[in-house]
C-alpha cells in the first residue's frame, strides 16, 4: 500500500500548526532544531488557502492554492528542498468533507449563490435544492441575520450596494452576489419605453455581464456582477443607476421582492439548526459539505495536493474527518488510485472493541485509540469506586456515564441537528407512502424510533454501501445492536417500525429513496456522537476528566498492562504503519496535564480531603462576605502538604 523506502524512514513525526507566526520561512529557520531531535516526516497543518483570519486551516476556501499567509509555492518548495537535505520527508493534512463558505472567498461558493442550481458548482456542495419549504426551493438558506428578515429590512440593514463595477447585496459586513433576474427588476425604470437610448444599453449592458464567465471565474476572479465597460458610463447613466438602487433600497417591498428572485433566503441565524438546507461540518454551517465522492470535485479540490505528491513534495497524508463523507471506503479507494505509494493514516475514532475496516487502504489511524490506552495506564482502577461515589455526593450528578452521554446525544439532536432529522424522517416517510403495509405506523413513531437509534448509536458510524447492496458481519451487528438498544428505551413504540428501519439501514428494503437514507444516515451519526459525547458529556462527566480525551471513554477507568499489550500485537499484526500518538491538535490536555490528574486516582483519600476542606473553607468565606479562595493554591497546599 505504501513505498516501503517510506516505511523504514517513518520514525517519528513532528505536527506543525501553521500560521502567519509560523510560516513555511520560519519552518525552514527551524529545521536544524528539528533533525537534532530525531524527527524524519514534518506533519503539516493544511496549508490550502483558507478564510481570512483562520488560525488553523482546515476551513479551506481555494484548494488550488497555497495559503499566502504561510508564504508562496515557492516557499513550500523551498520548504521542501531544506527538509529533504536533513533527511526529513513532509507529511500533509488535508480536508476532503468540507470547505469555509466565507462569501467571495470561495469563488466557487459565491458562483452557487450567484446562479442556483445552474452554476456549474452547484453540483460541488451538498445543497437540497429541492426542499418541501416553498421559500427554499433552488434557494439556499443563509442564517446570518440578527433578526427577523421583515425587520432587517425595515431597519435598512439589508441594501444593495454599487461598489465601482460590482452590484452585490450587503448586510454589515456580509456581502452576497445578486441574480440575473434580481438585475432585471432592479433596472425596469432604467429600461421603460421613455427611457433614453444610452441608459437602455446600460441596462442591456448590465444584465448581460450579470452571467459570470467560467473562465474568468476558474482563473479566481469574482462572480459577482460586474459592469462589462464601466468606463463608458457617463453621469446620467451612473445617476440613473445609482437611482434605481436608492428607490429599491428605501422601499422594503421593493428590496423585499429584490430579495426574493435571488438563489439564497437571507433569513435569522436562529433557523440554522433545524431549517439549513445543505451539509454542514457537525453544526458549524460555514463549513460547507462538498460532494467529494464526484469525480469533478475529487480532482478539483485533491489537483494540487495530488501535483505535490506526483513531485515527490508530499510522501504522505492525514486525512481529516473522513466519518463526515458520503462513502469513505470509495474516497479512499480513489485516493489511492490516485496516489498508490502514498502513506495515508485517517483520522478515525474507534470505540472499546472497535477495530479499523480492514478494507479500507491506509496504513492506519491518527493514533487517538493508542492515546487513551496509554493514558489509562497511568490510572489506578482500585480507586474507581472511591472516586465513583465521592463525585456523586459532591455534585449530586449522575455518575452513569452511559446514561448521560445518551442525555447528551438526544439533547443536540433536537437542537443541533434538527434539519439533518427532518431530512432523515423526510426520506423515511416518501419509503412508507410507496409501500401500504407500513400506512399504519404513526410520523410520531418513526421520529421517536429513528432519534432513539441514532442516540442508541454504539460507534461513530457504519459503513454500508447500497451500491454494492452488501453489509458486513461488524456493521450488521452494529445495526442491530443500536436497534435493540432503542427498543428496549422506547418499549411502546410498534415493533413493525423498528423492524422496518432495521430493514433499510440492512438493505432488505432498498430502492433509490432508502439508498439516499441509509447513506445520509451514516453521515450524522457520527456528528451526534461527537457533538454529544466530545464536545457535551465531556464537559459535564467529571469524575477524572484526564479521561475525558477525543477517542476516549471515561465510562472506562484505566487499562492494564495485558490490555495495552494485547492492543500492541493487534497493531503490530494489522497496522504496522500506523500513527502512535500521546498528544495531538485535538486533545484538550497535553500529556503533562493528564499524568497529574491521573495522579489523583493513587491518592484518592487525600483528594476527596482537600476538596472537602476547600469547599467547608469556601463556604465560610462566602458566609463572611469574602470572595472565593484560590482554589488551586488551597488543593496543591492539601496535596503535598
Amino acid at each position: 500500500m505504501m513505498n516501503s523506502s517510506v516505511s523504514k524512514e517513518m520514525l517519528a513525526t513532528y505536527r506543525l500548526q501553521l500560521g502567519p507566526g509560523l510560516t513555511f520561512e520560519r519552518v525552514c529557520d527551524l529545521l536544524p532544531y528539528f533533525h537534532d531531535l530525531g524527527i524524519s516526516h514534518l506533519y503539516l497543518s493544511p496549508c490550502l488557502k483558507a478564510a481570512a483570519g483562520s488560525t488553523h486551516g482546515y476551513d479551506v476556501v481555494d484548494p488550488s492554492q497555497v495559503d499566502p499567509r504561510l508564504g508562496t509555492q515557492e516557499g513550500f518548495d523551498r520548504l521542501w528542498q531544506v527538509s529533504a537535505e536533513y533527511g526529513m520527508g513532509l507529511v500533509l493534512d488535508i480536508v476532503p468533507n468540507h470547505m469555509a463558505t466565507a462569501g467571495r472567498q470561495n469563488r466557487w461558493w459565491w458562483d452557487v449563490l450567484a446562479k442556483g442550481p445552474q452554476s456549474r458548482y452547484a453540483g460541488y456542495f451538498d445543497i437540497r435544492w429541492n426542499h418541501p419549504d416553498p421559500l427554499l426551493q433552488g434557494k439556499i438558506l443563509l442564517p446570518v441575520l440578527g433578526d427577523e428578515l421583515d425587520l432587517c429590512l425595515k431597519s435598512r440593514q439589508i441594501q444593495i450596494r454599487h461598489n465601482g463595477q460590482e452590484i452585490c447585496l450587503g448586510y454589515f459586513e456580509h456581502e452576497f452576489p445578486v441574480s440575473n433576474p434580481s438585475l432585471q427588476y432592479l433596472l425596469q425604470p432604467i429600461r421603460g419605453p421613455n427611457a433614453r437610448p444610452s441608459l437602455t444599453h446600460l441596462a442591456e449592458t448590465l444584465v448581460a455581464g450579470s452571467i459570470t464567465d467560467d473562465d474568468a471565474s476558474v482563473h479566481g476572479q469574482s462572480a459577482g456582477q460586474t459592469l462589462t465597460n464601466p468606463g463608458t458610463l457617463g453621469d446620467a447613466e451612473k445617476a440613473a443607476l445609482d437611482a434605481s438602487i436608492a428607490s429599491v433600497n428605501t422601499a422594503p417591498l421593493h428590496l423585499k421582492r429584490f430579495l426574493d428572485l435571488q438563489y439564497y433566503r437571507l433569513d435569522f441565524w436562529r433557523l440554522v439548526n433545524q431549517e439549513l438546507n445543505y451539509r454542514r461540518f457537525f453544526d458549524v454551517h460555514q463549513l460547507a459539505g462538498i460532494c467529494v465522492e464526484k469525480e469533478a470535485v475529487f480532482a478539483a479540490t485533491h489537483e494540487q495536493v495530488l501535483r505535490w505528491i506526483g513531485e515527490g513534495r508530499i510522501v504522505g497524508l492525514r486525512i481529516d474527518h473522513p466519518d463526515g463523507l458520503r462513502d469513505p471506503t470509495s474516497y479512499l479507494a480513489r485516493l489511492r488510485t490516485a496516489a498508490p505509494r502514498i502513506w495515508v493514516v485517517v483520522e478515525k475514532i474507534l470505540e472499546p472493541g472497535e477495530s479499523l475496516a480492514s478494507e479500507w487502504p491506509v496504513a492506519g489511524t491518527t493514533g487517538y485509540d493508542f492515546l487513551n490506552l496509554v493514558n489509562g495506564l497511568f490510572v489506578d482502577p482500585r480507586s474507581e469506586k472511591l472516586l465513583t461515589d465521592f463525585y456523586e455526593e459532591f455534585t449530586g450528578q449522575s455518575t452513569d456515564y452511559g446514561e448521560v452521554a445518551q442525555e447528551k446525544k438526544h439533547l443536540v439532536l433536537e437542537h443541533l441537528f434538527g434539519s439533518e432529522l427532518s431530512r432523515l424522517k423526510d426520506l423515511l416517510e416518501d419509503s412508507r407512502s410507496r409501500c401500504p403495509e407500513y400506512d399504519s405506523f404513526r410520523q410520531d413513531d418513526i421520529r421517536r424510533a429513528l432519534t432513539e437509534i441514532i442516540a442508541c448509536f454504539p460507534v461513530y458510524r457504519t459503513y454500508i454501501r447500497p451500491d454494492t447492496g452488501e453489509v458486513n458481519a461488524r456493521d450488521r451487528a452494529v445495526v442491530r445492536e443500536a436497534i435493540a438498544a432503542a427498543l428496549r428505551r422506547q418499549p411502546d413504540i410498534a415493533p413493525g417500525v423498528w423492524q422496518w428501519i432495521e430493514g433499510i439501514l440492512l438493505l432488505t428494503h432498498a430502492g433509490k429513496t432508502e439508498s439516499e437514507f441509509v447513506l445520509r444516515f451514516q453521515q450524522l451519526t457520527g456528528p451526534v456522537m461527537a457533538k454529544g459525547v466530545e464536545d457535551t458529556t465531556f464537559y459535564c462527566f467529571n469524575r477524572l476528566i484526564s479521561l475525558n480525551e477525543v477517542g476516549g471513554n471515561p465510562g472506562e477507568f484505566g487499562a492494564s498492562t495485558d490490555a495495552f499489550h494485547t492492543f500492541c500485537l493487534q497493531i503490530q499484526s494489522k497496522w504496522p504503519q500506523t500513527l502512535l500518538a500521546s498528544a495531538t491538535h485535538d486533545t484538550k490536555r497535553g500529556e503533562d496535564t493528564r499524568l497529574r490528574i491521573d495522579l489523583l486516582s493513587e491518592i484518592p483519600e487525600r483528594w476527596i480531603l482537600a476538596v472537602r476542606r476547600w469547599s467547608r473553607m469556601n463556604a465560610r468565606f462566602r458566609r463572611n462576605g469574602f470572595p472565593d479562595a484560590n482554589t488551586e493554591y488551597f488543593l496543591y497546599q492539601t496535596l503535598v502538604g
